[in-house]
């Protein structure tokens, strides 16, 4: 039997060890309040991060509403070359001429129209981005305007291709068409045939204007009467000695040529072998660094549409040496890639038989 001191210290241990029911309801509402505390601090972390998750979304209509869902890339802002007016009008009438002959469209005026549209839309936030540089408006020799403006008319031309259902034999005719023209009005002859004679201008022949192009890229003077263009005797003579060579020496004096006008910073071609090797096949990489279509190039390259039908982009340099491949008997594919200084051209070349 367990004495009283026994017994007293049993109910003492008793006692210590079970909550009265005042301590467990305190205990009981702590939890609560910590629990209510937590729950209403995951809430509120909750509604912030709604509310700043909708802040963006909101931002990102904003931005979709004003570019039209466009991902302009960044503007090119390091030093470009002026490019030669010849060139430059040689260019963009080349295009535009191709889209008239091919009758992409009932009237040129709605191409004009389409064209003038869709510039007046971009131009404001592509001359934002140029900041604190700004483009001559109107000076097609200025290689940020250029670049602009060749962009808008090509986009406007790849729409007017895919409105027309074009296959790929329309968009190798649309190629062939702007290069042939590209190199006629800079000069270049028959490549294969008798060597060229030497051109005599008449009176008031010298040559095209720069200025048929006024304020934002308008068409202002009308094609000058169809008369065959003078052959660039130099010229012609240099690139039918390169292409002895074969293709790849063939575009590297095109390409350079271009560059001593200002196309571009320069450029440099390499031989790459194929693989398998092929008899008859060839292949080439053409670095063109810094060229006057650089910008355009990326966002056509960027734009779905504008890539189908326009695998060239507005790379006036690789329209022009696939037509003068062509000339000096060779078929040629190219696919372009652009980097933030470069437009590298990768070219498959084949003898035709």
């Amino acid at each position: 039997m367990a004495s009283p001191g026994q017994q007293g210290a049993g109910r003492a241990g008793r006692v210590r060890g079970t909550s009265s029911p005042s301590s467990s309801s305190t205990s009981t509402a702590i939890s609560r309040r910590r629990w209510i505390a937590s729950s209403s601090a995951s809430a509120l972390t909750l509604l912030r991060g709604q509310r700043d998750a909708l802040a963006l979304d909101l931002e990102g209509l904003r931005t979709k509403l004003r570019t039209g869902g466009r991902n302009m890339p960044k503007a090119v802002k390091f030093p470009r070359a002026r490019v030669d007016d010849v060139v430059a009008v040689a260019c963009m009438r080349s295009l535009y001429s191709t889209v008239e002959d091919l009758e992409l469209v009932p009237d040129m005026q709605v191409y004009q129209k389409d064209f003038w549209l869709y510039r007046a839309e971009i131009q404001p936030e592509y001359v934002d981005g140029l900041s604190p540089l700004s483009p001559r408006i109107g000076d097609l020799t200025d290689p940020l305007y250029l670049d602009f403006i060749s962009y808008s008319q090509f986009h406007v031309a790849g729409q007017k291709l895919q409105q027309a259902g074009a296959d790929a034999a329309l968009v190798d005719d649309f190629e062939a068409r702007v290069g042939a023209s590209i190199l006629s009005r800079l000069g270049v002859g028959d490549l294969q045939g008798d060597p060229p004679a030497p051109a005599v201008r008449g009176p008031g022949e010298e040559g095209e204007f720069r200025s048929d192009f006024v304020e934002g890229g308008a068409v202002a003077l009308p094609e000058p009467p169809a008369t065959a263009p003078a052959v660039d005797l130099d010229l012609t003579t240099r690139l039918r000695e390169a292409a002895a060579g074969g293709p790849r020496p063939l575009a590297d004096a095109w390409l350079q040529h271009l560059c001593s006008k200002g196309y571009a910073l320069r450029v440099t071609t390499s031989e790459v072998p194929p693989d398998p090797p092929t008899l008859g096949l060839s292949k080439f990489e053409a670095r063109v660094v810094g060229p006057a279509t650089l910008w355009g190039t990326e966002f056509l390259q960027a734009e779905s549409s504008s890539r189908r039908y326009l695998p060239l982009a507005n790379a006036f340099d690789a329209y022009a040496t696939k037509a003068l491949l062509k000339r000096a008997g060779f078929d040629a594919g190219c696919e372009i890639r652009s980097d933030e200084k470069n437009a590298i051209q990768a070219w498959t070349v084949r003898k035709y038989v």
